[in-house]
């Protein structure tokens, strides 16, 4: 199997998660969509089973959306949630964000819980410098993910246990948890609006890129 790949948690992977962390990681993705107006182009990397997309057209109609995935399972289950006016305006690549290439320049790039399957390396050599190619000026970088804040040992033995089950079922390329503020900070984003859930184990943050 390749890396990074979640066909095999595809069907459970909204139930682990609540089960985890209770509503946390979907307050965390849902808290910055406002970020995005109308005829914006909208591409979400790793977007698993697509809800997002449901909750996305349901603030803002007028968008185009373009799903980039590398789970075959995950896209089906996105593809299967969207009625018949959302699946017209979204797009659905399925593929790996190193693999797939556009001329198009995106407002508003989504990142949940997808930069934390690569190696901090991996990050700054290859998928920030895309990211920051795909985002048209004056755009947003949208991205929730994991953090450690308060180094509690709870978190940490969580995050570890997590790296240890994805690692063997998905073969996540990702050790450890890495410092995302710190990555994209050098490489040009500016941090503009942050907000932390689930004791501060989750955040939300809004990113544009410096001027």
């Amino acid at each position: 199997m390749t890396t990074n790949n979640f066909d095999k948690v595809a069907p459970y992977y909204d139930q682990l998660a609540r089960l985890i962390f209770s509503d946390s990681i979907k307050k965390a993705q849902l808290e910055f969509l406002d970020q995005i107006k109308p005829k914006s182009k909208v591409l979400i990397l790793g977007g698993g089973t697509g809800w997002i997309i449901q909750e996305l057209m349901a603030i803002e109609k007028d968008v185009e959306v373009f799903y980039v995935e590398k789970s075959s399972k995950m896209l089906e289950i996105a593809r299967s949630r969207l009625n018949s006016e959302d699946l017209q305006k979204t797009h659905f690549i399925y593929n790996s964000i190193e693999d797939w290439n556009t001329e198009i320049n995106f407002d508003i790039v989504i990142c949940n819980f997808f930069l934390d399957v690569f190696s901090e390396v991996k990050l700054q050599q290859k998928i920030i410098p895309k990211l920051k190619y795909l985002l048209k000026s004056g755009g947003k970088l949208l991205v929730a993910d994991f953090q450690n804040k308060k180094n509690l040992l709870w978190q940490k033995l969580l995050l570890w246990m997590m790296h240890v089950f994805f690692g063997k079922v998905s073969k996540l390329e990702s050790k450890q948890l890495t410092n995302f503020g710190d990555v994209l900070g050098r490489a040009g984003f500016d941090l503009e609006i942050e907000r932390d859930f689930h004791r501060s184990m989750i955040f939300s943050q809004v990113y544009g890129l410096k001027s």
